[in-house]
């Protein structure tokens, strides 16, 4: 989900370009990030708001940055 939306987001030809590299990355994030569990249990509250509040907050500033698409007609008109 998160090779397409970027895939999408920087508009580029081939999808699986990035399939790899962030596979890497969410392999690194796992390897290095917590020592423990006990250390994540701190953490989650704030690990969870931030990563159910970014994508909003992305999605938002594009759409914002983008403007409403000329081509496509609002309902009712």
């Amino acid at each position: 989900m998160l090779n397409l939306t970027l895939s999408r987001l920087f508009r580029l030809q081939d999808e699986r370009l990035l399939i790899f590299p962030l596979a890497l990355i969410n392999l690194f994030l796992s390897i290095v990030l917590y020592d423990s569990e006990i250390k994540w249990g701190n953490v989650w509250p704030l690990w969870n708001g931030i990563a159910n509040f970014a994508p909003l907050l992305l999605l938002t500033l594009i759409a914002l940055i983008k403007g409403p698409d000329k081509k496509s007609k609002a309902v009712g008109e």
